[in-house]
């Protein structure tokens, strides 16, 4: 399993890093696919993949647990987030933003209920901080949401 997180983190941390270094910060995770042109199609792989990989690890993580669908939530959504990726037009903008709402909701709730109360509290603080220097509030938002499914992906395969 923890081949698999770290597979999915670093595929997700090489793309935006890709994507920060090339058009800056984009306003949202989902503007890299507008940024990227003819080749957006990267996007939706990339996050399908990603989310695919997390979907294997938090299953596992919850397995027995009666929140486990929570964390098929979170990844299913990111799912549907990748596959609508055209959120500017009127039927995409729909399902992505349900979507990605419905992501970001499960995956704060599943580290909350996993006990990672203080993975969220940190992630708030630093990436919130970030946002109001910075702007781009919901490119922040989303990171925040990634790393508070990273971080306690591996705090709950070790046990912590």
């Amino acid at each position: 399993m923890i081949a698999l997180l770290f597979f999915s983190m670093i595929m997700f941390l090489a793309f935006n890093a890709k994507i920060v270094g090339t058009y800056g910060v984009p306003t949202s995770l989902s503007r890299s696919y507008y940024l990227l042109d003819k080749k957006g199609w990267i996007f939706s792989v990339m996050l399908t993949i990603t989310a695919m990989s997390l979907m294997v690890v938090l299953l596992s993580v919850t397995t027995g647990r009666w929140y486990q669908f929570i964390a098929f939530i979170a990844a299913a959504s990111t799912i549907f987030v990748a596959f609508s990726p055209r959120y500017t037009e009127v039927y995409h903008s729909k399902i992505h933003l349900t979507a990605s709402t419905a992501g970001a909701v499960a995956a704060v709730v599943l580290s909350l209920l996993l006990g990672y109360w203080y993975v969220v509290a940190g992630a708030a603080i630093l990436f919130g901080t970030i946002a109001i220097k910075r702007g781009n509030i919901i490119y922040w938002a989303e990171m925040a949401c990634f790393a508070v499914v990273y971080i306690s992906g591996f705090l709950a395969i070790y046990g912590v």
